[in-house]
């Protein structure tokens, strides 16, 4: 059975499983201090962390509730949580799509903090385009990915598929992502504070149609391997 992601539930879904995971991690840790000491990290980070996973592993989480026996000596609205949890993992089946298996886990670059390498791609113009390549943090990248705007395709249709430019050029970004073989093109038009933050890292080249086309040929095809190299093991 296809695994199911947070990232790939309903927004309002995603948004009460947040809220479940974090009144879990408070009560099992005893307060927020003693939740952060725990994991070495902020409660936000740490409840981050739990909604990039499986569904199944977020149902893990009350696993020592359900398995402690003590059900009934919980609070209401802790054993509430754990009997919904319940109710969404017996529904999981019920939440599969034929939608194309998006979300792929990037490499751990440093302790606690976990990205993954995107392409972004622009239509300048007639025969001019620009690539720009940056590691972005996972949970920007499964809030992209969750854009309603996507395109699936080859790379010739997903370079077909970006729009020209805007002029004034607005915040819309297109981002490439290399999933089972396909591109997915994802559009999201970012908050300036990401421009502020991001827009002096990475590396970026302006030039052709083609000259693009034969760069991203190269990039994609490296971390399409390492994706495959990702789902053997």
């Amino acid at each position: 059975m296809r695994p199911v992601y947070v990232c790939q539930l309903p927004k309002e879904l995603q948004r009460e499983i947040e809220d479940i995971l974090t009144r879990l991690l408070l009560y099992q840790c005893g307060g927020k201090d003693k939740a952060e000491d725990y994991f070495g990290m902020s409660l936000a980070d740490a409840v981050q962390l739990g909604m990039e996973s499986k569904i199944a592993d977020i149902d893990c989480a009350a696993e020592p509730l359900k398995s402690g026996g003590g059900m009934a000596d919980m609070p209401e609205r802790i054993r509430k949580d754990v009997e919904r949890l319940s109710e969404i993992m017996t529904q999981r089946t019920e939440m599969e799509t034929e939608a194309p298996f998006l979300y792929l886990a990037g490499e751990q670059v440093g302790e606690g903090d976990y990205y993954e390498l995107v392409n972004v791609i622009w239509h300048h113009g007639e025969d001019d385009y620009g690539l720009w390549q940056v590691q972005i943090p996972l949970y920007l990248v499964r809030n992209i990915l969750n854009s309603p705007q996507n395109f699936v395709g080859d790379l010739d249709e997903v370079m077909d598929s970006v729009p020209l430019e805007p002029w004034p050029p607005d915040n819309t970004l297109h981002f490439l992502f290399p999933r089972g073989g396909r591109i997915v093109c994802c559009s999201m038009e970012m908050e300036e504070k990401f421009f502020a933050e991001y827009s002096i890292q990475g590396s970026s080249v302006r030039g052709s149609r083609d000259e693009i086309r034969e760069e991203l040929t190269i990039l994609l095809s490296a971390e399409q391997a390492e994706e495959s190299e990702e789902a053997e093991r």
